[in-house]
C-alpha cells in the first residue's frame, strides 16, 4: 500500500494500482505528522519517502 499526498489529497494505491483518493485542505504539508488506519489493515513496515 502507498499513499501519497498532494497538494489537495491523499491518494491511495494498492499493488501498484490506484484505489483510492482522499481531498483534504492542508495547507502546509509538512505539518502533517500522523496517519491513522482503521479497520482491516496490519502493518508490517513503514516507509516515509519525499519527492525531490
Amino acid at each position: 500500500m502507498k499513499v501519497l499526498c498532494t497538494s489537495t489529497a491523499y491518494r491511495v494505491a494498492v499493488n501498484g494500482a490506484h484505489l483510492l483518493e482522499f481531498g483534504h485542505r492542508v495547507k502546509d504539508l509538512r505539518s502533517i505528522n500522523l496517519l491513522s488506519i482503521y479497520n482491516d489493515v496490519t502493518l508490517t513496515s513503514v516507509l516515509v519517502d519525499r519527492l525531490p
